[in-house]
């Protein structure tokens, strides 16, 4: 039995509540289907970004300078070892006790290049540390 107490509805109100279903039907569609399209933007921005960045940080690794390359040639001085580098991981064995103090400011790496006299009469030594 109907609402209104009828068993048969009219044609016209049949149409009209065909109708109304329509509307409501495509104010659903109006509603939920633009959430999914704008959904969809969202997600392809947020992937566009995430490119971005990493195509960017690639592209800073590769203009890093080498420490090494900064150490000088000093006339009448010279190298007595391969410059010994430093990482956070291991940046305790040259600076036992403080790393943690330089680790705390975000510490990349530290290169040190031990410099003698060319002439061996004299024993005075260089110590060359860029970080």
């Amino acid at each position: 039995m109907l609402p209104s107490g009828k068993k048969n509805l009219s044609k016209e109100e049949i149409e009209l509540i065909v109708k109304k279903l329509n509307i409501m039907n495509g104010v659903w569609k109006m509603k939920y289907g633009s959430i999914k399209i704008c959904l969809k933007i969202f997600l392809f921005i947020i992937m566009c970004v995430f490119v971005l960045n990493v195509k960017a940080g690639m592209l800073g690794k590769e203009e890093e300078p080498s420490l090494l390359s900064l150490l000088p040639e000093v006339e009448a001085w010279a190298l007595e070892e391969e410059p010994q580098s430093y990482i956070p991981g291991n940046l305790f064995e040259y600076i036992n006790g403080a790393a943690e103090i330089y680790l705390a400011y975000d510490f990349k790496e530290l290169i040190v290049g031990q410099y003698g006299k060319e002439k061996e009469t004299d024993e005075a030594s260089l110590s060359i540390e860029i970080y």
